[in-house]
């Protein structure tokens, strides 16, 4: 059922025919990540990830005996990649690439465009891009939002329908991975869960969307041999996340407050003479701190 809710989003930004066997739910997105990489990589390949990024990447891609390269994100380019740098780092050995937006820990979000020219890099380079999508229903500005999602942001009068076509429209979003037109679906990975939108982190439940067939058939064996099965009463709350009227309006509400309290943060930065960006999503932001000149 969270298979069929899921693919739901993915089938509706796609040509390509998504069904659940595309949709493999796992241990949060962190399992799902891992999961991916264990059934991709072998010993002495190598991973592109953002620096900075969350730390958990670099520790799973470490367990599989690969190897980290890390491509910068500098704050003068808002932080995110420049492509030709990122493209400089790509090896004989280069397997997968990996980007997380929104980001952790910048709060920047890729633009369709952006997304566009690292997928380029996979392309030419015949590599796996896996897409960390986990924070992309925390957007604060409207960046490549579609415009049949746009009508639905602002009341939740438009959610009370409660219609599967509608469960995944209600919300900005973040542009995904699966919408770049050129790539080869079968190299993408594309992972969410209920962990942010919905704030539920401790259920543990999360996916990735792939229309690779054969990675989604390993995916469940990797999960047998490590966690076995999901924790039934965990999905049935994610489920009821994905699907109710009433989740999806708390979750738009959550977003909204989280908008405020980027607002506030952004004040209090510049305020103190600490202000360098403002984030576009997520719930992070990188400050620089000085302590020699501390007051």
């Amino acid at each position: 059922a969270i298979a069929d809710s899921t693919r739901e989003f993915a089938a509706d930004i796609i040509a390509e025919d998504i069904g659940p066997e595309n949709v493999v739910v796992c241990h949060g997105a962190v399992g799902a990540i891992s999961s991916a990489l264990k059934a991709i990589l072998e010993p002495g390949d190598e991973v592109l990830i953002p620096d900075p990024a969350w730390s958990n990447y670099e520790m799973m891609v470490q367990l599989e005996g690969a190897t980290v390269v890390k491509y910068p994100l500098e704050q003068a380019q808002g932080w995110k990649p420049d492509p030709q740098k990122v493209a400089s780092l790509c090896s004989p050995k280069t397997k997968v690439l990996l980007i997380c937006s929104p980001s952790n820990p910048t709060g920047s979000v890729l633009t369709k465009s952006e997304l566009e020219a690292l997928a380029a890099i996979a392309h030419e380079r015949n590599l796996v891009i896996i897409s960390d999508e986990i924070y992309s229903r925390v957007l604060h500005d409207d960046i490549d939002v579609d415009s049949n999602d746009r009508d639905e942001v602002e009341g939740e009068g438009a959610l009370s329908e409660g219609s599967p076509q509608h469960r995944h429209r209600h919300q900005k979003r973040s542009a995904s991975l699966l919408q770049v037109p050129f790539l080869d679906k079968s190299r993408v990975v594309v992972v969410d869960g209920v962990s942010k939108a919905y704030a539920m982190t401790g259920f543990r439940v999360g996916w990735i969307v792939t229309p690779n067939r054969a990675l989604a058939d390993a995916m469940p064996k990797v999960l047998e041999a490590s966690v076995s099965c999901g924790v039934p009463f965990a999905q049935a709350g994610a489920l009821a996340a994905l699907s109710d009227p009433a989740s999806q309006a708390a979750s738009v509400k959550m977003a909204h407050e989280y908008r405020k309290r980027r607002d506030v943060a952004v004040a209090v930065l510049r305020e103190f003479g600490l202000y360098a960006y403002t984030p576009a999503g997520a719930f992070y932001i990188l400050v620089k701190a000085c302590p020699a000149e501390a007051d």
